[in-house]
């Protein structure tokens, strides 16, 4: 390493290359490479038998996650789907009345118009008609 140092000062003196340019190439002399171990120092069933442990800690670690989710997230879920339900039971609730009242609406103008037809026909006055087919609805409905 004594050699490069004095190589690297030396192409400085030569005009080569600039000091700072000589300051990096020096700090780059100046670390120690890291020494790893050779693939071939480990046997291949010690890094299998090393990833089977680190793939079983991970898949541990991911269900005791999952679970603790699920347990949180149970009752709201449970809570929000209770919520939903009875908000779209009201919901066709209201639309059932509605259509219940609009039917109901419908029925009572043909019934109307019914009743000034039959008044216009017989020559009656359509108020008196309407009364009289009101009576004939209330005998109707009492039937049933």
């Amino acid at each position: 390493m004594k050699e490069e140092r004095l190589y690297v000062l030396n192409l400085i003196s030569e005009g080569k290359i600039t000091a700072e340019e000589a300051a990096t190439l020096l700090a780059a002399l100046g670390k120690k490479p890291r020494k790893e171990p050779a693939d071939d120092d480990v046997s291949f069933e010690e890094r299998l038998k090393k990833f089977q442990a680190s793939a079983a800690a991970f898949a541990k670690d991911v269900g005791t996650k999952a679970e603790s989710t699920y347990k949180d997230m149970e009752p709201k879920v449970k809570k929000t789907t209770m919520a939903a339900a009875l908000k779209t039971a009201s919901v066709i609730d209201d639309v059932s009345k509605s259509l219940r009242e609009s039917l109901d609406k419908m029925q009572e103008k043909s019934a109307e118009a019914t009743n000034e037809e039959a008044a216009e026909t017989a020559g009656e006055e359509p108020a008196e008609a309407a009364e009289a087919a009101g009576e004939e609805s209330t005998a109707a409905e009492a039937e049933q």
